[in-house]
């Protein structure tokens, strides 16, 4: 749910007790959900293992949303602190066995044929296409830790709950209102106020074997 900040100095302070706290109690995190584990200070979250995906992985790997096949599951390894390995992986299915041949007896069979054989072939060249993972290495500069929270570049925020599956929560910034002031071509206005929605996202912890 947003939440409104009457002025781009709260804006500056929530930033400021953001950093300092981890954003750890989050007053709009889904109650229904598992709490997320805490650590104290700089201690990072041990990710180490498989998660359900729901078609969505977390913004550290490149998937889209809508693929075809869809991403299955998402493997994170690597120890706390360190370089860490993101993993979403799918499975592929090989394309179908040849059908029985049958001789057409007809021109629009002949037709039918060849469109059926055009099909099968772009989904048999298709399936040879389709990579079955996406990797991508996230080094250990590339995020910081505190509290149990694992920031990425950009803010996005990623931590472990107390069932062990993977919470994420992004963040979008809009202005409210804003106090229009001539200075020519190109000005802009003074903003009043800002909207901080936080978007939530969670795996839950898969028992495959990686």
């Amino acid at each position: 749910m947003p939440t409104t900040r009457p002025h781009p100095l709260a804006l500056l302070t929530a930033s400021v007790a953001c950093a300092l706290s981890g954003c750890g109690s989050s007053d709009d995190y889904p109650r229904d959900w598992p709490a997320v584990e805490t650590a104290w200070f700089r201690s990072c979250p041990d990710l180490a293992r498989t998660y359900e995906l729901d078609h969505r992985a977390p913004p550290v790997v490149r998937t889209s949303y809508d693929a075809k096949p869809p991403w299955e599951r998402l493997v994170i390894s690597g120890r706390p602190g360190g370089d860490l390995r993101f993993t979403a992986t799918r499975t592929v299915k090989p394309a179908a066995d040849a059908e029985p041949w049958n001789p057409p007896r007809n021109s629009l069979e002949q037709a039918q044929a060849d469109m059926r054989a055009q099909a099968k072939a772009r989904a048999t060249a298709a399936g040879r296409d389709v990579p079955t993972e996406a990797t991508q290495l996230l080094a250990h500069d590339a995020y910081r830790c505190w509290r149990g929270r694992l920031t990425l570049q950009g803010g996005y925020v990623l931590a472990r709950d107390e069932s062990h599956g993977l919470v994420g929560r992004g963040r979008h910034v809009r202005t409210t209102g804003q106090v229009d002031v001539w200075c020519g071509d190109g000005c802009q206005g003074i903003p009043l106020g800002f909207e901080v929605q936080h978007l939530w996202q969670r795996w839950s912890r898969s028992d495959a074997v990686p």
